[in-house]
């Protein structure tokens, strides 16, 4: 109750918050307050019921929570009254900002009374604490000690790496890689996106997403180059942006596919230089071993590696030595790993045609002894396309495949194939089964010869039918071709008059139909490089056909030489005799025609003083020498003053000597 012992005259004013001394909190109640009154005007005693209400409640306001994270400098807040009393009647708006560990004092940014929202620009890297208090109409004003939201301002994109459990590797040939992420010194991380792509697309496939650290299997289906990245994303909604990926790595799970140029089976001495014909993929090293044994001989390869090394795509093997046979053998390697030696090769093919019985495999098989084993292929076959390769065949050793089992194959060493049957003789494998054929090989195979051919020996003639010859002759070894070379005399070169491209035990080569006088010929062996020996036994043949069908031929080195030899010097005495009868006769000066041989030969026999004679003889020489011949171990004369016929002359006229023409029967001086 409320007493009071004197109102003053005209309005009096109670106040409307009522305090209680034993309770501390305030409270709003309806109260009957009885004002005893003192008649001091002679006003009637009345008593006065007055309803009073009395408020002491401040309003209840708050702003909304619209998430911590914010990556932008413009927010929008709202805010509202919690309480519901009625009798609100604005809002007063303030902020906070804390920078790191430093917190500011409270701000007052506005004060609303029918707007609920509004944008409120920030920077970032900070956090804002926003709180409102609310007023009603009463005066009744909101306290709080705390802030109704924050609000924390990241514009900053998180940072994640990826790396791999195996290393910094860019090949390999495994099934998969381990790939790990984390952040990069990034805190507010809420999520991983693993992408990956090869490198020639142009999007990004999702690996997944991850909430955490950690770590993850990647296995790609295909072979390729891969990229593999981490894009992080933070809770203010901020994603990564990573234009270059984390890794690029090469899955390569194939062996790499080399092959060679090919090269002469048979060469020189000279150079070998190797080239590259095709590959599949780049390598990191490419091998080359070799082995030799003597030319046709068969043993266990013993294989060595080149000390030179591979030069703009080219390989130059120095110092090869005559009589080997060289096996070449290389070893590709591929920067993830994979190597393909020749050693236990294997290849795997698929069987697609059941009309194709010959395939050709890759490499050159080595016959078995050459390898130390029994044998040195083995085939095995997935008939059911089921993976499992358990239909084993056996290798047939004859040439003759008539004899072919079912289950039998043949393989052909020296042109590397590999020969199936029709499935009675031979096996047939069926269409689309799988094939794999496991052996040691080789890529090229060479044989060095430096080494010319045997000269032509024992060589023999006869002629026939007065001016037909036959030749015959031993075949030299190694050669495998001869060239037939004539000439009409020594002046004049050697001319081919036949090549023949075969050889035997006994070489026969005729001639027909030769002219009367001197043919010279030689045979040149040449063996299967090229190469030609023109060392023939005798240096050359040398036959002597006859004007009037009487065959007289010589061959120096010839078991012939001492019948021709003779039947030349007959011929010379008879001529000599002739001769002297036509020297009488020029004493009576008479002119008289001595037939010789039924050629006619006009002798003048008139007198001529002996100065005469000897102007003549000085003008003009009866005989000359074949150049070169003199060095040679028979003289070859032509007679200059006569027949100009090419011969020969057991006495070669040294000393002075005279000699005399076989065919017109003239007689001079030696020119030697």
């Amino acid at each position: 109750q409320v007493f009071t012992n004197y109102l003053s005259e005209g309005e009096n004013v109670i106040a409307s918050v009522i305090g209680n001394p034993q309770n501390t909190q305030w409270v709003d109640q309806e109260i009957i307050v009885t004002f005893p009154q003192a008649n001091l005007w002679d006003y009637d005693d009345l008593t006065h019921n007055i309803p009073i209400f009395v408020d002491t409640t401040a309003p209840s306001t708050k702003v909304n929570e619209n998430g911590f994270y914010k990556n932008s400098t413009n927010i929008p807040l709202t805010w509202k009254e919690i309480s519901d009393d009625g009798d609100l009647e604005g809002f007063y708006l303030y902020y906070q900002i804390k920078d790191g560990s430093s917190l500011g004092d409270w701000m007052l940014y506005g004060y609303y009374d029918t707007v609920f929202a509004t944008n409120f620009s920030t920077e970032n890297g900070n956090i804002y604490r926003f709180r409102t208090i609310g007023i009603d109409v009463y005066g009744n004003k909101e306290i709080k000690g705390t802030y109704d939201t924050e609000v924390k301002i990241d514009m900053d994109l998180p940072r994640s790496e990826l790396w791999l459990s195996e290393g910094d590797i860019q090949y390999t040939n495994l099934d998969g890689v381990t790939i790990n992420w984390k952040d990069n010194a990034t805190s507010d991380i809420q999520g991983y996106f693993i992408e990956y792509k090869k490198t020639d697309e142009t999007s990004w496939e999702n690996y997944g997403l991850f909430t955490g650290i950690g770590e993850y299997w990647f296995e790609p289906e295909s072979d390729g180059t891969y990229q593999i990245r981490s894009r992080s994303i933070d809770y203010s909604g901020n994603k990564e942006v990573k234009e270059v990926p984390d890794i690029t790595v090469t899955f390569d799970r194939m062996k790499p596919l080399v092959s060679l140029n090919k090269i002469n089976i048979l060469r020189n001495t000279e150079d070998l230089k190797l080239s590259i014909k095709e590959k599949s993929e780049n390598l990191s090293s490419l091998d080359i071993e070799f082995a030799r044994l003597d030319e046709n001989n068969e043993d266990i390869l013993e294989w060595k590696s080149f000390d030179e090394e591979w030069l703009n795509e080219e390989f130059v093997i120095r110092n090869l030595v005559d009589g080997y046979t060289y096996y070449l053998r290389i070893n590709p390697e591929d920067y993830a790993g994979n190597n393909y030696p020749r050693e236990e090769f294997e290849f795997i093919f698929t069987y697609e045609d059941n009309n194709t019985i010959e395939i050709q495999l890759p490499t050159i098989p080595l016959k078995p002894v050459m390898t130390g084993k029994i044998k040195n292929v083995e085939i095995t076959v997935d008939e059911n396309s089921n993976g499992i390769y358990d239909k084993i065949l056996q290798e047939y050793n004859s040439n003759d495949l008539s004899g072919m089992k079912a289950n039998q194959y043949w393989i052909d060493y020296e042109e590397g194939k590999l020969v199936f049957g029709n499935g009675n003789i031979g096996y047939l494998p069926p269409v689309n089964s799988s094939i794999s054929v496991i052996y040691s090989g080789y890529d090229l195979v060479t044989t060095i010869d430096n080494n010319p051919p045997m000269p032509v020996q024992n060589v023999e003639y006869q002629i026939y039918d007065e001016n037909n010859l036959t030749i015959e002759w031993n075949e030299p070894e190694d050669a495998v071709s001869y060239i037939i070379e004539s000439r009409d005399n020594f002046s004049r070169p050697w001319e081919i008059l036949d090549n023949i491209n075969y050889t035997k035990n006994k070489m026969v080569y005729e001639i027909s139909n030769l002219s009367g006088g001197f043919h010279y010929y030689r045979i040149i062996s040449v063996d299967r490089m090229g190469y030609q020996n023109t060392d023939m036994e005798g240096e050359f043949l040398e036959i002597f056909i006859e004007y009037e069908n009487i065959n007289s031929a010589t061959s120096t080195g010839s078991s012939s030489t001492i019948i021709n030899n003779y039947i030349i010097f007959t011929s010379l005495l008879v001529l000599t005799a002739i001769a002297s009868a036509a020297y009488f006769f020029r004493n009576k000066k008479e002119e008289i025609a001595i037939n010789v041989d039924s050629s006619s030969i006009l002798v003048p026999v008139e007198l001529l003083d002996e100065e005469q004679i000897n102007i003549a003889e000085e003008d003009k020489a009866t005989f000359s020498v074949v150049q070169g011949s003199q060095f040679s171990r028979t003289t070859v004369f032509v007679c200059v003053g006569g027949c100009q016929s090419e011969f020969e002359n057991v006495n070669d006229g040294d000393n002075g000597n005279e000699i005399m023409c076989p065919h017109c029967g003239l007689i001079g001086d030696s020119p030697l």
